[in-house]
């Protein structure tokens, strides 16, 4: 193969004792060999025992620790310090298959473009590493990469980034706990890089109870919401096309506030007052209505009643 770029595999830890070694054992075992490990410890509190696994790799990998800062603050130490011309992220409770890097290495030999950013399709493991499920990117979503993004299909551990990417949009926004990733995504996209898809299964992504966005799911939430109004405001007019797709996406998201942003400015037309207010109420019916009013046969009375009222204001008009 005559194109072999340095790869950079950054894996950010904090407490990570219980997966850390399966995720570095992944890295360096890449069929493909030009590659650097670098692991950041982000201020782990475990009495030693992650600095204690990362450190017992010896020169097999580039350690350094930082006071605790979290994830995003992690992968800006690890983009500084990297000398590939490649990134790839690596948590710390994922796990490579052989062949990740080899794959997305070959793929961008056939192609003479120095800004693409590949992504692939990932295994749903548990805690004992045991194949739960299987994350296939849906078609509906290919041929947009906003959309992708949002939707939250793309695994950031899937990725291999330029590292221009970086030198183009800077580094991961550290106030950011929980979407710093597709934050960055949605930059990158909007800079005039280009998503592909790779249809093959090379990450396997872990589920387990101790994941930060299982245990605080309330500022998640929030957060996503602060993202998706992020991107209305960011993409523009350019979101338009997409309207119908990402209305779906908000509302099964439960985005309260950016649903709201972007009805206000992208429905003004008065003859889709109707298909608002359906929206609306399917926002409703999603989020705030308890068990006795999620009943199919509620929402359909109430969505009659209140679209009735608006279709007949329009036809006095």
């Amino acid at each position: 193969m005559n194109f072999s770029p340095k790869v950079s595999i950054v894996i950010p830890v904090y407490n990570g004792s219980n997966y850390l070694r399966e995720a570095i054992d992944s890295a360096l075992a890449q069929t493909y060999k030009n590659v650097e490990v670098i692991v950041i410890n982000d201020g782990s509190s475990d009495e030693g025992q992650t600095e204690a696994i990362a450190k017992s790799y010896g020169n097999k990998i580039r350690y350094f620790h930082k006071k605790n800062g979290g994830v995003a603050s992690a992968l800006n130490l690890g983009i500084e310090k990297m000398t590939g011309e490649y990134f790839s992220w690596l948590s710390h409770d994922d796990v490579y298959y052989p062949h990740k890097i080899e794959k997305q290495i070959e793929y961008l030999s056939k192609r003479n473009n120095i800004n693409i950013v590949t992504y692939c399709d990932c295994h749903i493991i548990d805690g004992n590493s045991n194949i739960i499920t299987a994350s296939k990117i849906k078609d509906k979503y290919l041929n947009n990469e906003y959309l992708t993004i949002l939707s939250t299909s793309i695994g950031g551990c899937s990725l291999l980034i330029p590292k221009l990417c970086f030198d183009s949009v800077g580094f991961f926004n550290e106030k950011l706990k929980y979407t710093q990733d597709n934050e960055m995504w949605l930059r990158i996209a909007k800079a005039g890089f280009v998503f592909e898809y790779i249809p093959e299964f090379l990450l396997k992504r872990r589920v387990h109870t101790e994941q930060g966005s299982v245990t605080i799911q309330n500022h998640c939430l929030s957060e996503g919401d602060s993202l998706c109004l992020f991107a209305i405001n960011y993409i523009g007019d350019d979101i338009i096309p997409m309207f119908d797709d990402l209305i779906k996406i908000i509302i099964r998201k439960k985005y309260h506030n950016a649903f709201h942003v972007l009805i206000n400015r992208y429905c003004k037309d008065e003859r889709i007052k109707f298909i608002r207010l359906k929206r609306a109420f399917y926002m409703l019916y999603f989020t705030a209505f308890n068990s006795i009013f999620k009943h199919p046969l509620f929402v359909k009375v109430a969505l009659y009643i209140v679209g009735k009222k608006y279709l007949t204001q329009i036809a006095k008009r």
